[in-house]
């Protein structure tokens, strides 16, 4: 943090979906079946985001910064 081109996820559970929204709720990203540990956000503009992980154990919310 912050991101430049690529946001990284690193994680040992099964991730089934990610989600990416802006600080005021609006959804820019979703993928089901999540299968890569990179997300290309080089067309995303600078400024603070919000990304939903969801495993097969629950879901955990970050935020992260755009450059």
């Amino acid at each position: 943090n912050p991101v430049k081109d690529e946001l990284f996820i690193e994680t040992e559970m099964n991730v089934e979906e990610v989600s990416i929204y802006t600080v005021t709720g609006t959804l820019i990203y979703k993928e089901v079946d999540f299968n890569s540990n990179t997300i290309d956000v080089s067309e995303f503009r600078g400024g603070v985001y919000v990304m939903k992980v969801r495993t097969e154990n629950g879901e955990v919310v970050k935020r992260f910064v755009k450059k």
